[in-house]
């Protein structure tokens, strides 16, 4: 029994290393093999040590096509003595001698990926090659016009404008017609991804054939490259319409002292009007026009000018409304409904007969209506009204353009607007150059505004936000950030909707964000529903699936609450509705919480950004309840638990809106 394990013993050991022999001469034959189809002949030196002989065919091959992409990239011409330099090897059949060490190595690895290279894709020609560039051809025709390939840095952007990103579905015209929506003359791509815009290139031009990436939504379109960007000059949607569109009145505000530090721009025209000092900060591209005739200022938000202490309308001459800009943007006044303006038209002569006189001497306006005719019986302006009557116009006696370009108003104050052009100064973001060792959590219900937070704080720190999950959607949007190991150490905080002792513990700190019930439930049966950017429609609030859900997630909002007070480290308890009435404080407490240095015109400049890329679009219910009586019954039971436990906890309690209801 003895010797019969013995052999069987020796006969295992032998087959083991049959084995491994046959393993070995498979993989020296199929070397042999492909070398000699690509042309090599494998011989026998005078040593014993194999050496490699290029045939006469490819004696001048091994100048051309041996180069490393490297040195293709470089663009310079090579000679024979460089190539030897560069591989340590044979030109023109020359045999090769020893070669020792990693040179060597790397040298022969280089031939033989290139030798697999060449096979694989039948490239083999008895003619020596020519080392040229070919610039890839585009099968897809672009809208605009094609301006060039330009260098792009994220320190110093080549286009400043708006920037906006879509991993999945960027194409060429989607970032034109943004671009030129917005008000911009040239549009960007980079990445594939990454759409900037701009009125200016302030980058130089670079090769072509460095744009070869292509769109993730359009393949065969020209989408930049790594640090390359595809510029392109737009094509107006609307030719017809006002140059700048997306402008927007910010409001009547004190003039800073130091108006030199607080803006970079300043200019004086007699005949100013807003639209021309908007369209001249937005070719400066600056994102704020600041007006107080004659003079316009452009620039940013500062601590010298903060826009946080709005004034009454009346001390910029009592504009109320000029979002819609049409023309001037000073169109909408104040006024009694009763009172008109009048005005005195170069025309002269008898009256005409009927009410409409197609040649009159009076022009009298209260928008939307316009009325011509001469002085009578019935309107003999006589009796003068106060010019606040019909919204504070004291002198229009030298009209430019729209009549009313000169208001009333104290001389303290300015009137603002934010044109198309987007503050960029915040906008870099990166993941941490260093592992973190702290793992802080972004808690909160869904639908509490948790991807706005995320915004926020990213702009806050530069630094992506992570997630415990993986959205797609948010992912495509520009959230990197999204798709990175939750634990990986790289992000600044990570969002979480989870709940419960083990996984509340995982974290070191948190910010916890609390978001009125009423309002947390409705947004979530909106994603639910519709997605992140839709609204639900009247049926599916009128559906069984309503009421199950208000019963079911209004007590995990409050539970959500209880537990992360309970085994939370180290909280920072954040209302969603403090965030969006005081946004620059309440940001600077996440920015400490977080152990991050901002400045604070940083955080003004994420002020000027805080909408982001997910506000709600399309058709919104107006005066729209669905909450029963029973309902609101159960939610402020909720309220009440969750505002004494805040309370007990020595935290602030919930806003004073949240109930009644």
């Amino acid at each position: 029994m003895a010797k019969l394990f013995y052999r069987l013993q020796r006969f295992l050991r032998r087959t083991q290393f049959v084995f491994l022999f046959l393993a070995a001469a498979y993989l020296m034959a199929g070397s042999v093999v492909l070398l000699q189809r690509s042309g090599f002949a494998l011989q026998t030196g005078s040593r014993g040590t194999s050496s490699f002989l290029p045939v006469p065919s490819l004696g001048t091959v091994t100048k051309g096509a041996l180069l490393d992409t490297g040195m293709v990239g470089s663009g310079n011409k090579l000679d024979s003595q460089a190539l030897v330099s560069r591989l340590d090897g044979p030109v023109n059949g020359e045999v090769l001698g020893r070669r020792n060490g990693p040179r060597w190595l790397m040298s022969r690895n280089l031939e033989i990926r290139q030798l697999r290279r060449r096979w694989f894709h039948s490239l083999m020609t008895e003619q020596e090659p020519r080392v040229e560039r070919k610039v890839v051809k585009r099968k897809v025709k672009h809208k605009g016009t094609y301006v060039g390939c330009f260098l792009d840095d994220s320190k110093e952007r080549a286009l400043k404008g708006t920037v906006f990103y879509d991993f999945r579905k960027m194409t060429s015209s989607l970032c034109q017609d943004t671009c030129s929506e917005s008000g911009y003359l040239f549009a960007g791509l980079e990445y594939g991804a990454e759409c900037y815009c701009g009125n200016r290139i302030a980058a130089p031009k670079t090769r072509e054939e460095d744009c070869n990436l292509d769109c993730k939504g359009e393949k065969g379109s020209m989408c930049g490259g790594v640090g390359r960007l595809s510029v392109f000059k737009v094509e107006d949607l609307h030719p017809g319409a006002r140059k700048y569109r997306n402008v927007h009145y910010r409001g009547c505000f004190r003039r800073p002292k130091n108006s030199t530090a607080a803006f970079r721009v300043h200019a004086i025209q007699l005949n100013l009007t807003s639209e021309s000092c908007i369209e001249l900060c937005s070719d400066k591209e600056l994102p704020l026009a600041v007006l107080r005739r004659p003079e316009c200022y452009c620039g940013y938000t500062s601590t010298h000018f903060t826009l946080h202490e709005k004034a009454d309308e009346q001390r910029c001459g009592g504009v109320t409304n000029a979002s819609d800009v049409t023309g001037d943007v000073t169109t909408r006044l104040t006024g009694d409904e009763g009172y008109v303006m009048v005005y005195q038209t170069p025309v002269k002569g008898e009256p005409s007969v009927g009410r409409w006189a197609p040649r009159a001497s009076l022009h009298v306006k209260k928008r939307p209506e316009c009325y011509c005719g001469y002085t009578s019986t019935h309107f003999t302006l006589h009796e003068k009204a106060d010019e606040q009557r019909c919204g504070g116009v004291t002198n229009a006696s030298d009209v430019t353009g729209d009549v009313t370009t000169r208001l009333a108003g104290d001389e303290g104050y300015v009137m603002v607007y934010q044109t198309p052009v987007k503050d960029t100064r915040c906008t870099e973001r990166t993941f941490l150059p260093e592992k973190s060792q702290m793992l802080v959590g972004l808690s909160s219900f869904p639908g509490a505004g948790n991807t706005w937070v995320r915004h926020l704080i990213e702009l806050a720190t530069g630094y992506y936000t992570g997630s415990y999950y993986f959205d797609g959607t948010l992912y495509n949007k520009g959230f990197k950030g999204e798709k990175d190991y939750w634990k990986s150490g790289r992000t600044i905080c990570v969002k979480t909707h989870e709940s419960g002792k083990r996984e509340i513990e995982m974290y070191d700190s948190a910010i916890l964000l609390i978001r009125n019930p009423y309002n947390s439930l409705m947004a979530e049966f909106n994603r639910k529903c519709a997605g992140h950017l839709g609204y639900a429609s009247e049926q599916h609030w009128k559906s069984k699936e309503w009421p199950d859900f208000v019963s079911s997630y209004s007590s995990w909002w409050a539970s959500h609450v209880l537990d992360w007070m309970k085994f939370g480290r180290r909280l920072l308890v954040i209302h969603y509705e403090e965030l969006k009435r005081e946004l620059f404080p309440r940001l600077r407490e996440i920015v400490d919480f977080l152990n991050v240095t901002a400045s604070d015109e940083h955080l003004l400049c994420v002020e000027s950004n805080q909408d982001g890329n997910f506000k709600r679009t399309g058709a919104k219910l107006r005066h729209f309840d669905p909450f029963t009586v029973e309902m609101k019954s159960l939610i402020d039971g909720y309220i009440k638990t969750v505002d004494d436990a805040l309370r007990n906890s020595n935290f602030s309690g919930l806003p004073g809106e949240y109930v009644p209801r």
